[in-house]
């Protein structure tokens, strides 16, 4: 029997996925009529992303997480697999100077979705194995390379968003392990090193940090963007403009359905909407980190602690590229962002965390008839 705070954790997730289906036809319609001869077309593909995903968040939530441990090395071969195939010619589809996207028969998706949980369930059972902490620092190296490989293509994609917030849910996942924080940051360091190497040595990545430094310095070029943004999120004032009523999605704001919906989102809305949907996200993160506390296994604990950071992170990076805070990264705004394979993803790692929730201190009898 599902408890209390199960129930108000699937509010919030419901909440959330209705809000992104709303702003998705919103920001969207005039788009898709003007370009497709149909406003309803990514209203009705996100919508059915959405049945998917609930269905896949229903049906994680009742997954043995440990039959997910067990097959975590398969699934890292297949996340390895699919995002190797970005780079096969009539498979792999360039958008944006990044190869990130598969298309198959007139089917889109992006693996690095996948590989985003993929990574974390690795980790978190290698991490929750009791011999790793008794194997030596280059012995740690060497079982970490599976987890470099992957975040090795994400990065050479290029996508540096993806792998600043993969980085992210992989740092906490250390983190809570109780790890050498030292050493980690030792390593930290070193991605960071190599991303920016990255970066200047990539025109299309460059832009965006020209752009996002000084957007001013070319307002109809690599700065458009921004400043598109900040004119919509300071346009919606307190209350915001109304449903349906921004004008920076009427062309002016580039990926305004995708990347940078939270701007039409604050348009729209205003201060007031925006407040809110901070509300339920913090409301998310508190769920997921309590069910984290709360674990009586290292596993589940490690695999809530990353799943929480990689959603509520990624919102927050998302948000912080809308407000100028951070530079264009290219990642979406979780439940509300165009994009099935997003939405998907993140609905199957909310079942995955309700699941989790079943393996708290209050329910360890259940964890232990699963044991056996």
């Amino acid at each position: 029997r599902m408890s209390k705070a199960g129930r108000g954790f699937l509010v919030v997730v419901f909440a959330l996925t209705c809000l992104g289906l709303v702003m998705t036809y919103s920001s969207s319609a005039m788009f898709a009529d003007q370009r497709l001869g149909n406003s309803n077309y990514f209203f009705m593909r996100q919508l059915i992303a959405a049945f998917i995903g609930f269905g896949a968040l229903m049906a994680s939530s009742f997954l043995n997480p440990f039959w997910i441990r067990k097959h975590s090395r398969f699934f890292i071969g297949v996340a390895f697999f699919l995002l190797t195939l970005v780079l096969v010619p009539y498979i792999g589809r360039p958008a944006g100077g990044a190869h990130r996207w598969i298309r198959i028969t007139g089917f889109h998706f992006q693996p690095s979705e996948i590989a985003k949980i993929v990574l974390i369930l690795f980790a978190a059972n290698l991490l929750s194995n009791p011999q790793y902490k008794k194997l030596k620092f280059f012995e740690k190296m060497i079982t970490l390379l599976p987890i470099a490989g992957v975040v090795g293509i994400i990065v050479f994609q290029p996508d540096i968003g993806n792998t600043s917030i993969i980085s992210m849910a992989l740092f906490s996942i250390y983190f809570a392990a109780g790890l050498n924080i030292p050493r980690i940051l030792g390593v930290v360091g070193i991605l960071g090193i190599s991303a920016i190497a990255l970066i200047l040595s990539n025109p299309y990545q460059m832009a965006r940090i020209t752009g996002f430094l000084n957007p001013w310095n070319d307002p109809q070029g690599k700065g458009f963007q921004l400043i598109q943004s900040l004119m919509a999120i300071g346009s919606g004032g307190f209350s915001g403009k109304g449903l349906g009523q921004s004008m920076q999605k009427l062309f002016y704001l580039p990926e305004s359905h995708t990347d940078f919906i939270f701007s039409i989102f604050c348009e729209e809305s205003g201060l007031v909407g925006a407040l809110f949907f901070l509300l339920l996200i913090f409301l998310l993160a508190q769920r997921g980190y309590s069910i984290a506390v709360r674990s009586r296994d290292l596993f589940v604990k490690l695999l809530a602690t990353g799943i929480t950071t990689l959603t509520c992170g990624q919102a927050l990076m998302n948000i912080g590229v809308a407000t100028g805070v951070l530079p264009t990264t290219g990642i979406t705004l979780p439940f509300i962002s165009y994009g099935g394979t997003s939405l998907i993803v993140t609905l199957f790692c909310m079942g995955l965390l309700l699941n989790a929730s079943m393996y708290t201190i209050n329910s360890w009898e259940v964890l232990e008839g699963e044991k056996k």
